[in-house]
């Protein structure tokens, strides 16, 4: 056990678990969804023992506000093969909460998923269309399937011609937004892929 491990980190009561925009956490799953490894700062946020994560499905973190059609959506782009990335509201084990953008690639034997905190202003309009999801969800008339299909009529109304160039895009307003916030100077490579996707 190392010196990180052994620290003791205070929490709020309720609310948000702390989770900085500096920091960045990955875990690893297998086919299933099941927790075979994470970094330090998984743990802290999350707040569970390693005991209690690793051989722990996944959704061990799931929080209820996220709308079930999201992970449809999501496991139907990871059973192609191919990567995505999507944001994603989490639980922790002591009831906080926090949102990640989670990008999720494919790899031997699982998946790997690394997270980072969102901040842009997409993240906030996300937020309210997932509350929309979330509550058509609750009235127990939509499926996962119908509550995916309207994630992607909210993308599509918004330009974008499928999830994987909206993901694109949300991945490089979180980056900007990050590195903003941060006051870090912005990535030339990512402000000129966001052009590109401006263009399309």
């Amino acid at each position: 056990m190392s010196f990180v491990d052994r620290r003791i980190e205070t929490r709020p009561s309720n609310g948000e678990a702390p989770f900085a925009l500096n920091e960045v956490f990955f875990s690893r799953t297998d086919e299933r969804g099941v927790i075979q490894a994470g970094n330090y700062v998984f743990k802290r946020v999350a707040h569970y023992d390693w005991e209690e994560l690793i051989g722990a499905p996944h959704k061990i973190v799931r929080h209820p506000d996220t709308p079930r059609g999201m992970f449809h959506l999501i496991w139907d782009l990871l059973k192609q093969g191919s990567p995505t990335t999507a944001y994603i509201k989490n639980k922790a084990k002591d009831g906080l909460y926090y949102w990640v953008l989670a990008v999720i690639t494919p790899c031997e034997g699982g998946f790997v998923s690394t997270r980072i905190r969102p901040s842009s202003a997409l993240f906030e309009d996300v937020k309210r269309f997932y509350a929309e999801m979330h509550k058509a969800e609750a009235s127990g008339e939509v499926s996962p399937e119908d509550s995916s299909e309207m994630m992607m009529e909210w993308i599509r109304s918004r330009g974008f011609e499928n999830y994987h160039q909206f993901a694109t895009y949300a991945l490089s307003e979180e980056l900007l937004s990050r590195d903003m916030n941060l006051e870090r100077a912005k990535d030339p490579k990512i402000v000129e892929l966001r052009k590109m996707l401006n263009q399309c």
